[in-house]
């Protein structure tokens, strides 16, 4: 079968869609890193899910489907934390704009009209972002009472601060 592009068209393409992929891949990988970041923040006992999870966004079809999870989860989780820390915070923050980025995007396979709903949850994504970056700020500007090692006896705290690189020492 004949293609009807030449090597140097089909090279073109291809340079074209990776560096798409790269485009689209680095600004969604510093968005996972700030979602697994702001769990990281939060006491172990407030987490509703592990920092790593958020890495599962990556799997294709469950993916989707965990986006949605996760976006309440995180919302569950900082309202945890910031309720603890007696912080004033909104009921599941970031929620509502964390599910709208996320119908949005699904519509945009819509035929004809699909564009304008993926350019909406774009705009909804960076606005989700940088609002779960802000409480990110929040939780490092408040003093959490799990940072100091004093406040937990058991080798498992202990250690479980160790390994999210919190302390690097024990006090018993």
């Amino acid at each position: 079968m004949h293609s009807n592009f030449s090597q140097a068209e089909m090279y073109l393409i291809t340079a074209i869609v990776v560096i798409l992929i790269v485009l689209f891949l680095i600004p969604y990988i510093f968005y996972l890193t700030t979602l697994s970041s702001t769990i990281k923040l939060c006491a172990v006992h407030n987490q509703e899910l592990s920092p790593g999870s958020v890495w599962r966004v990556f799997i294709p079809i469950y993916g989707a489907i965990w986006h949605f999870i996760l976006v309440g989860k995180i919302a569950d989780t900082i309202q945890k934390e910031l309720t603890e820390r007696n912080q004033e915070v909104l009921e599941r923050p970031g929620y509502s704009i964390g599910i709208t980025f996320l119908v949005l995007q699904i519509l945009g396979v819509i035929p004809m009209i699909g564009g304008l709903f993926s350019i909406a949850g774009l705009i909804c994504w960076i606005i989700y972002w940088v609002k779960i970056n802000d409480y990110k700020q929040r939780l490092l500007s408040t003093s959490p009472s799990f940072k100091t090692p004093e406040n937990y006896r058991s080798e498992e705290h202990t250690s479980e601060l160790q390994s999210r690189g919190l302390i690097s020492y024990a006090v018993f």
